[in-house]
């Protein structure tokens, strides 16, 4: 439980330096007065209907809306990377859900919420203990708003478990994020965050 409440300050810390730079990353440019999207004059090329709607069919689920590519892992892997998502906004808002979707402490073969003496341990610290922890090193709550933006697109599914890495992160949080991996094992359909093999950075080769 211990090495587990360190972790999650960990946490904390590296989600909220992420949105502390000079720029909100839930901000876009906007377009200048007077100025006007470049055009050639042309029409832009279409496919034909056939095609269109076949390419459709094949990606609207796994599809990065962002980039227009495929997400990795496909369903699953989105599935798992909304799962870290959540987790990591509850975490950084001193969330007691934080705990819904974490694995048990004592049993790693079960969800946190199958295990009631877990489940109700996590709820009364970890809110407690990530309130401290971020008062003591005088982290800006406010930085957490502008987490709400937080795009993590895909993860690397390998049967039951899948892994959230850099490349799933949004740009803004590639940098603090990048360099740290958030497991999550997928239990009766649904995907928990595995938090003793998660937030390690990489060993160097």
């Amino acid at each position: 439980m211990r090495r587990a409440l360190t972790t999650a300050l960990a946490v904390s810390a590296l989600v909220l330096a992420g949105c502390s730079g000079d720029e909100d990353p839930g901000t876009t440019p906007s377009t200048a007065p007077g100025d006007a999207p470049a055009s050639t004059g042309a029409p832009a090329p279409t496919a034909p209907t056939d095609a269109v709607e076949e390419t459709s069919d094949e990606t609207s689920s796994t599809a990065d809306p962002d980039a227009g590519g495929e997400v990795e892992g496909g369903e699953e892997g989105q599935a798992a990377a909304d799962v870290a998502k959540e987790f990591l906004l509850a975490m950084v808002d001193a969330d007691p859900r934080a705990c819904d979707y974490l694995l048990s402490f004592t049993d790693i073969e079960r969800p946190m919420t199958a295990v009631k003496a877990d489940h109700e341990m996590c709820v009364e610290l970890l809110p407690e203990v990530l309130k401290a922890e971020t008062e003591a090193q005088g982290l800006d709550p406010a930085a957490a708003a502008a987490l709400q933006g937080l795009q993590i697109t895909g993860a690397d599914v390998d049967g039951d478990t899948a892994v959230v890495d850099g490349d799933n992160y949004a740009e803004e949080f590639a940098e603090p994020m990048g360099r740290t991996t958030i497991t999550l094992k997928q239990i009766d359909g649904e995907w928990y965050v595995d938090l003793d093999n998660s937030f390690a950075a990489p060993t160097e080769q």
